[in-house]
């Protein structure tokens, strides 16, 4: 009978150990703090970079943020348009990133329509993902769960967080040592930001410690690149677009442009860029890309106008004076090339200027040394 207890103790002990590991890491870094408790406090001005590994919630945290701040020009868009930063606008600009609200074409109406009128901003820029226009877009949604008293981070751990948790263990995507450090600077809160170096900063904008971190990183892009130039080459690649126009996505942008004049918010929308070295490739191998792509932009170029707002291309980098050193990967620019962005659209874009010092933005982006940061 005693053996029989004690091996019945074992059994139950067993769960509990496993759990509690991962659980105590995950309080350790802040991985439970909910997403409300962060956009508060960096509404206030908390020098923090937030964002968590194991419990995807960027949409509500942005949705939230946004909400508080009631800034004059948003940033909205998928993870392509998050190195835009506050300190590429005027002083006197106030400014929030809300980019990962809107990763597909149906969310940024998903968005607006969850802002308070008397938080909404005077300007949207807005990122048009070139994967937007892909056949496997659907037309559906999940609306935005900005009911901040069901944050799911418990009930995932308990789901499935916790197993991920020992399997990016053994695949070594982190160590113990990586946990417990203790970088100085601004307050890490998540498990991305504490045990990565990666989080949003307090204006939206997203800091890739890691990357930064990683003195193989250009290298690392660079065969990235080279990659997807050679499936271009084969006719292998089908990159981002699909063989005709996707009206659903179409569609969903004009609903959020009308709905967003209707509200009195002017919009700028812009189409992220990509390497040079693949965009080259596609304009240059007669195919669905090249002919898809140059339609893409004529008829979003017709939508925008059609409701009183601009677009426009910036999909090559060279373009506006970007090149592929200054990207995270084939799709990701980082804070040097976002910077030309803005000061790009500020000199094209009349509503856009009012918000932009073109001018001083470039003597900033000409003093740095980096390919990927820009002080200011």
């Amino acid at each position: 009978m005693a053996k029989f207890l004690r091996d019945l103790l074992l059994v139950c002990l067993l769960p509990l150990v496993l759990l509690s590991i991962p659980l105590c890491v995950f309080i350790y870094t802040g991985e439970f703090v909910s997403y409300d408790a962060v956009a508060n406090a960096q509404a206030r001005g908390e020098n923090s970079i937030w964002s968590r590994a194991y419990s995807d919630v960027d949409r509500e945290f942005k949705t939230v943020s946004a909400t508080y701040r009631g800034a004059a020009v948003v940033v909205l868009g998928s993870s392509r348009v998050m190195t835009i930063r506050s300190g590429f606008f005027t002083p006197e600009t106030t400014f929030y990133n809300a980019g990962g609200a809107a990763q597909w074409p149906a969310e940024p109406k998903e968005f607006i329509s969850s802002i308070p009128r008397d938080r909404q901003p005077r300007l949207i820029l807005l990122g048009v993902d070139q994967r937007w226009f892909s056949d496997s877009v659907g037309v559906g949604i999940a609306p935005i769960g900005v009911e901040k008293a069901n944050d799911p981070a418990m009930r995932e751990f308990l789901h499935y967080s916790w197993k991920k948790f020992y399997q990016d263990y053994v695949r070594g995507k982190f160590s113990l040592r990586d946990i417990f450090k203790k970088p100085g600077g601004v307050e890490r809160i998540g498990f991305n930001a504490v045990v990565y170096n990666s989080g949003f900063r307090g204006d939206g904008s997203m800091f890739y410690g890691k990357f930064l971190d990683d003195p193989k990183n250009g290298a690392k892009v660079k065969t990235l690149i080279d990659e997807k130039v050679a499936t271009v080459l084969a006719g292998k690649s089908n990159f981002e677009y699909s063989d005709r126009v996707n009206e659903h996505t179409l569609a969903s942008i004009d609903e959020f442009l009308s709905e967003c004049r209707r509200r009195g918010i002017t919009v700028v929308g812009f189409m992220p860029p990509y390497a040079h070295g693949v965009y080259e490739r596609v304009m240059s191998v007669p195919g669905p890309d090249k002919r898809v792509a140059d339609l893409v932009s004529k008829r979003l170029d017709e939508t925008f106008a059609a409701q009183g707002a601009t677009f426009y291309d910036l999909s090559d980098p060279a373009s506006f004076g970007g090149s592929d050193s200054e990207l995270f990967d084939i799709v990701h620019g980082m804070d040097k090339m976002s910077a030309r962005i803005v000061s790009t659209l500020g000199k094209r874009d009349p509503a856009f200027s009012a918000f932009v010092d073109p001018v001083t933005l470039d003597a900033t982006i000409a003093s740095s040394t980096s390919d990927y940061e820009v002080t200011f």
